[in-house]
């Protein structure tokens, strides 16, 4: 997707591109650890989200390397800090955050996008026999 180009549902990024991050991510924000699971047990004031890991404002791009997986708190407090000062406000050590995010790379998101295109019904799965 060009960076002018928005999803069907009017977002900046397409729905299997978002659960295929979320999916390799572990369903986890990268920031504070927090879990899909915790999430949804939660009072509904959090929720996972995407984020650019380098700000758009800062030069960072849409690709799925600069996107993770992070719960809302995490984005809003981020903003548009880079990651060593949100690391540094947080009390986060920066480096196994870094460690984490390196993880993350452009071939794992094809790996995901097919499970993620089940989620959202876009395909016909048959369980094995």
């Amino acid at each position: 997707m060009s960076p002018r180009t928005k999803a069907k549902d009017g977002s900046w990024l397409y729905p299997t591109t978002r659960w295929a991050i979320y999916l390799r991510d572990g369903l986890a924000c990268v920031y504070c650890g927090i879990t899909l699971d915790e999430v949804l047990a939660d009072d509904g004031s959090n929720f996972l989200s995407v984020d650019h890991v380098r700000a758009r404002c800062r030069g960072g791009t849409r690709e799925p390397t600069n996107l993770v997986t992070c719960c809302y708190d995490c984005n809003v407090i981020k903003s548009t800090l880079s990651l060593k000062a949100f690391c540094f406000k947080q009390g986060f050590t920066y480096e196994r955050v870094r460690s984490r995010i390196r993880k993350r790379r452009v071939r794992d998101i094809e790996r995901y996008r097919e499970s993620a295109k089940i989620l959202l019904g876009l395909t016909n799965w048959a369980p094995l026999n």
